[in-house]
């Protein structure tokens, strides 16, 4: 009985994760898949198109057995933090015997040769990193730059590209945490994952989300445009969401939100939210003064040393209101965590018997026995996920389901 992990945000699941699940289990030969899945919003910084329930349904449908949510403050975290905590829990179970995710690079050994520089930091690479922060870059950057001199050759695409940054990361969390998982990786296929330009079945997320979200066009011209890239199954699922108008969801929709909010904090106040430094509170300060929604905002305030990712995480965390205690509270890789389920299958069930025998963590189909726990670590992940989704939902053009508590009433997908 081999397991296989993978960390996924299917935002929204399209044939290119088809194609993953189904190398990833014939690379491993594994008989099971369990995935992290971010929740109701993703590391890019930004809500997901669709719900997690949604989601999680669509994903039971095609290959995966068991789904267990990534709390909100490890998905809205820079690469390495929502890359530690997915690999965590993965570990956490004491079931999982594979990794498998894609890549750029498709070469695990190179992957894993960046890993180990990176884990074991040496003095030298230090000085060097420190040299090219100093020149007011952002830290992506100036890691890359670091790599390529370390090693003397360009390593900007192994450390540029978007999977590879992930999977560089899963290796070091692997690493660091001494776990046992073995890892693999595959080759990405079609266009880059930020292409934006739709290009047959194997679109990217990016292109179909821009799609999903172009108000130009009617829903079924929208369903049509998509239908070669989304299997059936997630295709029918999107349907349902737009018909009872729980799709799109879209960052614009939580703008005056979050303009109110900066516009109320206080500079100090706002030096108090995770990714605020530098001064970076009075640009946001006096951009949400000038601007009226989150995308001018973050466009006038990104400059070299801040990705548009990392400004759009710092505004849903002033949105949900994560402090910095918390914050690093969190990122301690001996803090305690949790494996929410959100659904399963048959097969779901029978991993769900090794984990009770297996786990080292809280595992539960019961958001309650999280946000009611008596550790207090748990009951403050929990409540920040609790609050993630009550505001995520305010997101949708249906008032029937923008009602608050949905962690509690909305039950976990059996399929």
């Amino acid at each position: 009985m081999k397991v296989l992990g993978i960390i996924v945000e299917y935002n929204p699941f399209h044939k290119g994760h088809l194609y993953h699940i189904k190398k990833a289990k014939e690379v491993t030969s594994s008989d099971y898949v369990v995935c992290i899945m971010s929740g109701n919003f993703v590391q890019r910084g930004e809500p997901a198109i669709i719900n997690k329930w949604a989601r999680t349904e669509v994903a039971l449908n095609y290959e995966i057995d068991l789904v267990i949510e990534l709390p909100f403050v490890f998905s809205m975290s820079s690469a390495e933090y929502f890359s530690l905590s997915a690999i965590k829990i993965l570990d956490s179970l004491g079931i999982v015997d594979f990794i498998c995710f894609g890549s750029e690079s498709g070469n695990i050994k190179t992957l894993n040769k960046i890993a180990d520089i990176l884990v074991n930091e040496s003095n030298k690479f230090s000085k060097i990193l420190k040299f090219h922060l100093s020149k007011g870059i952002s830290y992506p950057s100036a890691r890359q730059k670091t790599l390529s001199e370390f090693f003397n050759i360009n390593l900007s695409k192994e450390i540029t590209s978007p999977n590879n940054i992930l999977g560089i990361e899963y290796l070091k969390a692997l690493k660091k945490l001494k776990s046992t998982i073995k890892p693999f990786t595959i080759s990405r296929l079609g266009n880059s994952y930020n292409d934006e330009k739709l290009s047959g079945a194997l679109s990217s997320a990016s292109s179909i989300r821009k799609v999903l979200n172009d108000n130009t066009i009617s829903i079924d011209s929208k369903l049509i445009k998509i239908e070669n890239s989304i299997p059936e199954k997630s295709l029918s699922i999107i349907k349902r969401e737009f018909e009872n108008n729980l799709c799109p969801v879209n960052t614009k929709f939580y703008d005056n939100i979050i303009i109110s909010l900066i516009r109320r904090y206080s500079s100090a106040e706002l030096k108090n939210i995770p990714y605020i430094s530098e001064g970076l509170e009075n640009k946001f300060k006096k951009n949400s003064n000038l601007f009226s929604s989150i995308d001018q905002v973050i466009k006038h305030t990104k400059s070299k040393r801040y990705t548009y990712s990392r400004l759009q995480r710092t505004i849903f965390n002033i949105m949900i209101g994560v402090n910095y205690n918390d914050f690093n509270l969190f990122q301690d890789i001996k803090s305690p965590i949790y494996a929410r389920i959100l659904g399963f299958n048959n097969n779901g069930i029978k991993l769900l018997l090794r984990i009770k025998n297996n786990s080292i963590i809280p595992t539960s189909t019961k958001f309650s026995k999280f946000y009611n726990s008596c550790n207090s670590t748990i009951n403050k992940i929990a409540y920040y996920d609790r609050l993630s989704t009550d505001l995520y939902v305010l997101g949708y053009k249906n008032p029937d389901h923008k009602k608050s508590g949905q962690d509690f009433t909305n039950k976990f997908i059996r399929s």
